[in-house]
C-alpha cells in the first residue's frame, strides 16, 4: 500500500525529499517534557482518553511533564502541566525538538517529531497508518498504533459514530510511553468503556433546593422523595429521574 506523499510524488513528478526546517526559538519553562497533540479539526481523529494516559504514565513517572501543543483550538487534556499555541510550525517544530518524544494522533507534529528524529508515538484509526505514518528519521524511534477496528477495514470518514480511535485502550499508549522512557509497564486493565464514560453526570440528592444550570442530572427521587426541590432544577438542566413512587402531575408536565 502505497504512502500519500509517494502518490503525489509520483503524481508531480519529482522525488521524495527530507524537510528543510529550522526551528525558532519559543520560551519553555518545563523540562524533562514530553509535547503532546490531539488534532479535533477532523473529529475522527480525535482521542478522547489522553486524561486517562497521562494518569498511567505518571503512576509510574510522577516528575514526568506533558506539554500540549496545537493551534489553541483544541481542547485542553486535562492534566497536561502546559498547554502552548504556537503561531508557526517553526516554534512547534523547537518545543517538539527540546522534548523527550512526542505523542499525538496523526497530524502535522508527528511528521516534524519524525524529520527532527524523536522518539515518536502516533496513534491511527480512520486511515491505514501505512499510508500517512511518519516518513522520516529512524524507524526504531517510531511507535505506530493502530485501532484493531473490531476487525473492519478503515472508515476513511471524517466522522465516526463510534469512533474507531477510542477502541486504542488508554495503557497502550501509557505503555508505548513508558517503555521509551525506561520504566516497568502499567498493569492495568481496561476492560470495557461505556459510551457514557466521559460525560459529566451529577446525582443529586434533593433534601435543599440546589442551584445547579446547564448540566446533566440524575434526580435520585428514589433516596429522597422531594418533589419541591427539583422543579427548578428540571427546567434549568437536562435531567432524568430515577425513582420508586408515582411522579405527580407537576412534575410530569415538565418539558423533561
Amino acid at each position: 500500500m502505497s504512502h500519500l506523499a509517494e502518490v503525489y510524488a509520483k503524481d508531480l513528478g519529482v522525488k521524495i525529499g527530507k524537510p528543510v526546517l529550522q526551528p525558532h526559538f519559543y520560551p519553555v519553562l518545563e523540562q524533562d517534557y514530553i509535547t503532546i497533540h490531539n488534532d479535533n479539526k477532523v473529529p475522527a481523529k480525535e482521542y478522547n482518553y489522553w486524561e486517562e494516559v497521562i494518569i498511567l504514565v505518571k503512576q509510574k513517572v510522577p516528575d514526568i511533564k506533558f506539554i500540549q501543543i496545537g493551534t489553541g483550538k483544541e481542547p485542553k487534556i486535562k492534566n497536561v502541566e502546559n498547554f502552548i499555541p504556537t503561531n508557526s510550525i517553526k516554534q512547534s517544530a523547537y518545543i517538539i525538538k527540546n522534548s523527550l518524544m512526542h505523542v499525538g494522533t496523526d497530524s502535522l507534529p508527528v511528521h516534524l517529531a519524525s524529520h527532527l528524529n524523536k522518539p515518536l508515538i502516533a496513534i491511527y484509526a480512520h486511515t491505514y497508518a501505512a499510508t500517512c505514518g511518519p516518513l522520516w528519521g529512524d524507524k526504531e524511534n517510531h511507535t505506530i498504533i493502530e485501532s484493531h477496528r473490531n476487525g473492519n477495514k478503515p472508515s476513511y470518514s471524517l466522522n465516526e459514530n463510534p469512533k474507531t480511535i477510542n477502541l486504542i485502550k488508554p495503557e497502550e499508549i501509557a505503555n508505548a510511553i513508558l517503555k521509551n522512557l525506561g520504566k516497568e509497564s502499567s498493569s492495568r486493565e481496561t476492560l470495557y468503556v461505556g459510551q457514557k464514560y466521559k460525560d459529566q453526570i451529577i446525582h443529586v440528592i434533593p433534601d435543599e433546593k440546589y442551584s445547579l444550570k446547564n448540566k446533566n442530572l440524575v434526580l435520585r427521587l428514589d433516596l429522597l422523595h422531594n418533589e419541591e426541590n427539583i422543579l427548578h432544577l428540571i427546567s434549568e438542566n437536562r435531567s432524568s429521574i430515577l425513582t420508586n413512587e408515582p411522579l405527580s402531575d407537576k412534575v410530569l408536565s415538565q418539558k423533561i
